[in-house]
């Protein structure tokens, strides 16, 4: 579903945040809580005097703000007005809404399965900000249509992890190698690390170019449509159920 187009972007962003700033980002807070306890983002983050970031949780579910609050950066941030969080639950209007006045939804992940939320954001008409070499990059391109990727390095541990009543109760990030007598498997752990300074000059870069992203804004409304609407996905799954089926007569 798509929702209509703010009419009073900057003038909600003032009234629902009372904020001065003209641009506003948005994103998750586990995958900024890493990056707010980092020096360099501290000094980095005084190029962006004019831009509100609001980092959308869910106090239901995860303790984030509890989290949060113990990093001093995150607490003076909050205060001078760089940082908006919002904890409660808001419905699906309220995030479509969110995403619209934004200037980009930014995901920053280490580990992330698909990441729909991009995909939401997307359907929104909103570029996106992600990290590069991870699941998104099979629906965010690197030309800019969708926004940016982050640049990123993989970094790998192996180790053995103790089964507990089940693989789901393994730290699902590992990949299996290979059960091990005792309940025991060996896994590889891939983690994305997120280069601080990309990070910043893509962000940079939407606000640069914000005009050229409202001029692409029905393009990815209609990518998202075409390619991830639910009628589409639920016709691709039967396809492969089909075909599956087949290769096994």
């Amino acid at each position: 579903m798509r929702y209509g187009r703010l009419k009073t972007r900057y003038e909600l962003l003032k009234t629902r945040y009372d904020c001065p700033r003209s641009h506003c980002m948005h994103g998750c807070p586990c995958m900024w809580l890493r990056l707010l306890l980092t020096p360099s983002f501290s000094r980095s983050r005084r190029r962006f005097s004019n831009l509100l970031l609001v980092l959308k949780g869910n106090d239901e579910l995860y303790d984030s703000f509890a989290s949060l609050t113990k990093n001093p950066l995150f607490v003076e941030m909050v205060e001078e007005g760089t940082i908006e969080y919002v904890g409660r639950e808001i419905e699906s209007e309220g995030i479509a809404q969110l995403h619209q006045l934004s200037d980009a939804y930014v995901a920053p992940y280490s580990y992330e399965g698909f990441n729909i939320p991009v995909l939401e954001a997307m359907a929104c008409g909103t570029p996106v900000v992600v990290s590069g070499g991870g699941c998104t990059d099979d629906f965010v391109d690197s030309e800019g249509l969708f926004g940016y990727r982050i640049e990123t390095t993989v970094k790998e541990e192996e180790g053995v992890q103790r089964l507990r009543g089940g693989m789901e109760e393994i730290d699902t990030r590992g990949f299996y190698v290979e059960d091990l007598p005792g309940k025991y498997v060996r896994a590889t752990t891939k983690e994305l690390v997120v280069d601080q300074e990309d990070l910043l000059s893509k962000m940079a870069k939407i606000v640069i170019e914000r005009k050229g992203f409202e001029a692409t804004r029905d393009a990815r409304v209609s990518w998202v449509q075409n390619k991830y609407s639910w009628d589409v996905v639920a016709e691709r799954i039967v396809e492969e159920g089909v075909r599956f089926a087949s290769e096994l007569n």
